[in-house]
């Protein structure tokens, strides 16, 4: 139950930080077409005749520029807002993870826990000793259950799991 909210809570920063680097892309874009389009009006306005001329020369060029310098500066601060957002989403993120990875391996404790409890009452019951096979095969079945939740969402976790029944 409490991994199913931590799932839901990573999908809800997962959509918010991809949401967020879209939109950046977009701000890149329009900061570089807008930086390109201030320098050629620039270049556009400082032509060599302009200086040989009594009148002023390039009026709305010179507005033109101005309004896009404006905008560039509220393209960079929106982006950085964003930026500042998905950082933080970033940082969810990880802790989400985290807490997901340490609840399930609480989850696998349980369950391993609640299965040697089953069959050692079991065979308490039956006044039999269960066998080692036994005991280690349920147990590793419960394990690899446990490591194929999270095989594709954690693949490192996974393996490390994996290499720890190979130990054993």
């Amino acid at each position: 139950m409490v991994a199913e909210y931590l799932k839901k809570e990573r999908k809800k920063f997962d959509a918010i930080a991809k949401k967020n680097r879209d939109e950046i892309s977009q701000l890149e874009t329009k900061l570089i077409e807008n930086e390109k389009f201030t320098s050629l009006l620039e270049a556009e306005t400082q032509k060599v005749f302009r200086d040989f001329t009594p009148r002023d020369v390039d009026n709305k060029n010179r507005k033109q520029i101005n309004q896009l310098k404006q905008d560039r500066e509220k393209l960079l601060n929106r982006k950085n807002t964003l930026q500042d957002q998905l950082d933080e989403a970033n940082a969810a993120l990880k802790e989400l993870r985290a807490s997901i990875t340490e609840v399930k391996d609480l989850e696998m404790q349980a369950a391993d826990s609640r299965w040697f409890e089953e069959n050692v009452y079991d065979a308490g019951e039956s006044n039999e000793e269960p066998s080692d096979e036994s005991l280690v095969s349920g147990k590793a079945a419960e394990r690899l259950k446990g490591i194929l939740e999270y095989l594709i969402e954690d693949p490192a976790r996974a393996k490390e799991e994996l290499e720890k029944m190979i130990r054993i």
